[in-house]
């Protein structure tokens, strides 16, 4: 609906828009539990199972890296929901040196013990932290042998624990909400300078603003966004005057 809304918006002000759908997931949740569950998997089987627990939790650290990483990975199958992503591009009155693009995101989250105003300030902190203690839990088998290590493995357990407990309660108590601020504000923005500029377009710099969706599952609309456009910047007129065309 907020994509067919912005749409609207962009034809009242004379442009063509381009929506296009991509598969989503709901939320970011669903992926850290499947993180977070291996690596407390990892530690409930230790002492019956060593061999399994010692591949858990490295699976569970390079998951956990590359999903923090955005890139492409086998939680990717938990992709299961569609989004879209609406963009319009405003010609430059004269020959296009450059492209710009505006970027802003339709989708909100969720609310959550997480984002509790008490918790926010240290929240990237806390997120790091609990990093580390994936990659801790990794190392498990090693560490285990010293009385320093093992004192080290059992903290890092209870940062994952948390984190699971965080991100559990999130999915099965949290609301969707109407966040202004993340990223309404940011939308009537663009749609603001849209009209300005279509009005009064820029000399030599096409302006693409681009709406898009799931930034808040994993940002899955940017990087759709990404990999079906070639944003590269030229070097002269003729291969900028190609940017953002599909590839």
């Amino acid at each position: 609906m907020a994509a067919a809304l912005i749409a609207d918006e962009f034809e009242d002000l004379g442009l063509a828009p381009v929506l296009e759908e991509f598969a989503s997931a709901r939320s970011f949740g669903p992926s850290y539990l499947v993180v977070f569950g291996l690596a407390l998997k990892a530690w409930l089987v230790q002492r019956r199972f060593p061999l399994i627990s010692a591949l858990l939790g490295p699976s569970a650290a390079v998951l956990g890296l590359l999903e923090s990483r955005f890139m492409r990975n086998p939680l990717d199958l938990l992709r299961t929901r569609t989004s879209r992503n609406v963009w319009a591009s405003i010609e430059p009155s004269g020959e296009v040196e450059r492209t710009v693009c505006l970027v802003s995101h339709m989708d909100s989250s969720r609310s959550g013990l997480m984002f509790h105003p008490k918790l926010t300030p240290t929240l990237g902190g806390a997120v790091a932290t609990v990093s580390v203690g994936l990659f801790v839990q990794a190392l498990a088998p090693l560490l285990r042998r010293v009385a320093p290590g093992r004192l080290v493995v059992r903290s890092s357990r209870l940062l994952v624990l948390m984190a699971f407990g965080l991100v559990l309660e999130r999915e099965v108590r949290g609301q969707d909400v109407p966040g202004a601020n993340d990223n309404a504000s940011g939308v009537g923005a663009c749609l603001c300078l849209t009209s300005h500029f279509t009005a009064e377009p820029l000399e030599n710099t096409r302006l693409v603003i681009l709406v898009t969706g799931s930034e808040e599952s994993g940002v899955f609309g940017m990087r759709e966004f990404l990999s079906a456009h070639d944003t590269r910047v030229g070097t002269s007129s003729t291969s900028t005057a190609s940017e953002l065309m599909p590839r």
